[in-house]
Formats: C-alpha cells, sequence, structure tokens
C-alpha cells in the first residue's frame, strides 16, 4: 500500500518531466530560420574566403545537443556504462534540458544582451547511480555560470571573465 501511495505522488512529477524532456526535443524553430534567409553571412554554414580557406559559421545554441567535454578545466571521461552529460535548448520556451551524466535535469534559461545566460528553476530526476564526479559539480555550474561564448562548434559556460567553467562540443544537429 506504501509503494502504490508513492507512485501516485510521484506520478506529476514524472509527468512534468516528460514534458520537460518532448520539449527539449521539439522541431528547430521555423520563424527565425525564415528570418535569416539569404543573409548568408549570418546564417551561412561554410563560407569560402578570397584567400581560399573555408570558415565554419560558429553553432547556435539551440542547434542540437551540446555534449560536455570539459567541467572546470578536466577533460570529461565517462566511464564504461555512463552516460554523457548534455544540454539541449529550446529557444520558443526558454527551456532546457539534458543530462548530468546520472539524472536527467532541465529547467529556465533566460538570455540577455551580450551573450549573458542564466539558468533557473532546475529540477533533476533523484536516480541512484554509481558515484562519479561529474553529476554535482555539473549541477552547479548551472547555479554560477552568468555567460556563454560559441567558438566553431563548442559551447563555454562562463563566470565573468574567468576561464569557462564548463565546455560542450555540438553533437548531433536538429
Amino acid at each position: 500500500m506504501k509503494n502504490a501511495k508513492r507512485i501516485r505522488l510521484n506520478i506529476p512529477y514524472i509527468m512534468i518531466w516528460a514534458l520537460i524532456v518532448m520539449a527539449g526535443c521539439g522541431p528547430v524553430n521555423e520563424k527565425n530560420k525564415s528570418a535569416n534567409q539569404g543573409n548568408d553571412s549570418i546564417t551561412g554554414t561554410e563560407e569560402s574566403m578570397s584567400s581560399g580557406k573555408t570558415v565554419t559559421e560558429a553553432a547556435d545554441l539551440t542547434d542540437g545537443q551540446w555534449i560536455l567535454i570539459k567541467l572546470g578545466g578536466e577533460a570529461i571521461n565517462p566511464e564504461e556504462g555512463q552516460k554523457p552529460a548534455y544540454l539541449v535548448f529550446d529557444e520558443e520556451n526558454s527551456r532546457f534540458g539534458g543530462n548530468n551524466s546520472c539524472n536527467d535535469i532541465g529547467g529556465n534559461y533566460s538570455l540577455k544582451e551580450g551573450n549573458r545566460i542564466t539558468f533557473s528553476q532546475i529540477i533533476s530526476t533523484q536516480m541512484a547511480c554509481m558515484p562519479n564526479e561529474i553529476e554535482l559539480p555539473f549541477m552547479e555550474v548551472l547555479d554560477k555560470v552568468d555567460n556563454y561564448t560559441i567558438n566553431g562548434d563548442t559551447l563555454s559556460l562562463n563566470k565573468a571573465r574567468m576561464a569557462p567553467l564548463a565546455v560542450f562540443v555540438l553533437g548531433k544537429k536538429e
């Protein structure tokens, strides 16, 4: 009887989490796509320069799944069976989802002028996982970060002008 009551109490939390995950997997925002068409210097993926070099355009925050590769200046090497930590951004709803190498996470994010970013109302599942050195520091980064930079397919989450707190590489494009 106790377990049935516990399951019933967890159903709203499970449903909220499912909505967050589904929002993170939503389609690309067509409104922004069409507004930028015809301006290849901004939206094009590659541009040839007169010197013959090819320059790859920086990715957008909402282009796909950002996979964590560095945390606090240390390279991330997930152990066998450990999920990769990642973030996915939903521009239309100002929501994000992802995984912290153990638990699914989600919440709100806010962008301001000058590549300013803040994360709020962060939620997480409460799975029991093998001890790892990624989960808690990753969550602390989301609380501390106040700006981001994108260089090519690399996203850095930063605090003020300090070294990046976390570095991600763009995984699969949506």
